[in-house]
């Protein structure tokens, strides 16, 4: 009986390998690294090496686009700009699709969320109302003391962090790990800016968002067998109990917010996310502001579901991306102290009556602006991104890429590819200046992709990091302890997403508009007069 299961078994993949070949003589298929029989490229996927590192390393050797073998599953992965750009924005549809991942439909009510819900007409109509709540609360409405607008999530960012820095001034000492006031200070911002509430540091809720946002960093951690094998989950798994305790918390409480809102809804009074959501949902299905087909669009694309989901992953990818990328940009900064010394100088300089630093001041501190961009390039948080599917038989880099073909970006190499930046091995802000001291985005820079994917939170997640770290710097400078020399941040492990290890830090007051800044000034040798005279006044981005 053995024998016949293995013949079996061989059989079918000789009759595999058979049609494969046979399919590929047809097409011109993306080149692919030599590979195992049956098991494909197996070895790569289980070396200790990161996989962004080894998909770069196979790049130099065969070329931007690749294609990898699982067994009878193949997976492509772009590792340059350009290839990005063609698939992502010149086809985009043909690339917009998601993976089913079994773990992750658990989470998303019905598939009515955005992240990572498959690619229809119904999702771009969601994805449009979302985005046109976000924009809708970004939009500059209150009248702030100096007569300066700001919008209600600045309001928010700012109210927060002037507590974390009250906080510090009360407490700093000569090594912190910032991590857990950071953690609880972006929580409060994005309850804040998702349904107006604030927690205090021990209450039950916040760290039940806490444990559920550690859960979900488990859930997404690829491979586990019941992605691969979904007809496991008869048996007794702990990542069911994971994700049942991560739904279960989050249900309850944005089910009641949901509600909440719902009841006290007020169309002259937006709140928060949450009114935005419910406000976009009445004005875009009221103005009959539909996609092809309009009236199963209305009838179905902004549930229930799809407003808790949305409050969801504007709540969740608020946080985890942001907390990652302030604590890379202050692991960056307290190793090069010049940055910090230029960041701090060109406030000085560019902000009048010593005022406290907003989100309009983007374009007057392009230096600090850099440096942001700087950090997401270099620390490269996420460095495959989530995956794609694609949605047709497409083409890329004049390959062809059969319908439902998972597709990776190689984000980290294509923001560390010593062909297309200056200093990729160094924190090099300049990356994101042009002659005259202006910013500029390069074209080879997608921190929060492109295309059809391209993550609504953008702009809200670099009005988090402009405001936090201006309103640090303004205040303190970051040192090292004592003794401990400057080095180069490093991820803590090999996983695809890069959360650099746990490091402590001196906070010295140093108020920038000090007469006792000027010596930090002078260490750094940064003078006003080594500066573009167009950096010092710019006006735009």
């Amino acid at each position: 009986m053995l024998t016949e299961i293995v013949f079996l078994f061989g059989l079918v993949a000789v009759v595999n390998a058979f049609f494969r070949t046979f399919r590929q003589r047809k097409t011109n298929p993306p080149p692919e690294p030599p590979a195992y029989p049956f098991v494909g490229h197996f070895n790569i996927f289980s070396s200790e090496k990161p996989l962004y590192e080894a998909f770069a390393e196979c790049a130099v050797d065969y070329g931007p686009i690749l294609q990898f073998r699982l067994g009878t599953s193949k997976l492509l992965v772009l590792n340059s700009a350009e290839s990005v750009q063609e698939a992502f924005v010149k086809r985009s549809e043909d690339f917009a699709g998601r993976p089913k991942i079994f773990s992750i439909s658990l989470l998303s009510r019905n598939d009515s969320g955005i992240v990572f819900c498959d690619f229809s007409p119904a999702w771009k109509f969601h994805k449009r109302l979302a985005g046109i709540a976000v924009q809708r609360f970004l939009r500059p409405v209150l009248r702030i003391d100096d007569g300066r607008m700001i919008s209600f999530c600045e309001k928010a960012i700012w109210d927060e962090v002037s507590i974390l820095i009250q906080k510090w001034k009360n407490e700093s000492r000569d090594e912190m790990d910032l991590t857990e006031d950071f953690k609880i200070s972006l929580m409060n911002t994005v309850c804040l800016v998702t349904f107006s509430r604030r927690y205090e540091s021990d209450h039950p809720e916040l760290r039940a968002f806490f444990e559920a946002n550690q859960n979900l960093k488990k859930i997404f951690r690829p491979g586990h067998p019941l992605d691969l094998f979904p007809f496991l989950r008869v048996l007794p798994w702990q990542r069911l109990r994971t994700i049942d305790e991560l739904v279960s918390t989050r249900d309850a409480i944005l089910q009641r917010e949901y509600e909440y809102h719902l009841a006290t809804y007020d169309p002259s009074r937006i709140r928060n996310i949450t009114d935005a959501l419910l406000a976009s949902k009445r004005d875009v299905t009221n103005n009959n502001e539909c996609c092809d087909d309009a009236t199963t669009l209305q009838e179905g694309a902004m549930s229930e579901d799809h407003v808790i989901m949305a409050m969801w992953e504007v709540f969740s990818g608020g946080f985890e991306s942001t907390l990652q990328a302030l604590r890379w940009a202050v692991a960056y900064l307290v190793n090069n102290p010049q940055v910090q010394c230029r960041i701090r100088h060109e406030m000085k300089i560019n902000l009048q009556n010593n005022r406290l630093v907003a989100w309009e001041d983007r374009y007057r501190l392009p230096y600090l602006m850099a440096a942001i961009f700087e950090t997401l390039r270099k620390s490269s948080f996420s460095s495959l991104n989530a995956p794609h599917r694609t949605t047709c038989d497409t083409k890329v880099g004049g390959y062809d890429v059969p319908q439902d073909t998972t597709v990776f970006t190689n984000l980290w190499w294509i923001h560390n590819n010593p062909e297309t930046w200056a200093k990729p091995h160094l924190f090099y802000p300049e990356h994101f200046l042009d002659e005259n001291g202006n910013v500029f985005t390069p074209k080879c820079f997608f921190p929060f992709s492109v295309g059809a994917r391209l993550c609504l939170g953008d702009k809200m997640a670099k009005m988090q990091l402009f405001l936090f770290l201006g309103r640090i710097l303004q205040t303190f400078r970051l040192e090292l302890p004592t003794g401990e020399e400057p080095s180069l941040p490093e991820p803590m492990s090999s996983d695809p997403v890069r959360v650099v290890g746990p490091f402590a830090i001196s906070l010295v007051r140093d108020e920038v508009f000090s007469d006792e800044n000027v010596r930090c000034m002078d260490e750094c040798n940064i003078l006003k007069d080594s500066l573009p005279e167009k950096y010092c006044h710019t006006e735009s981005q």
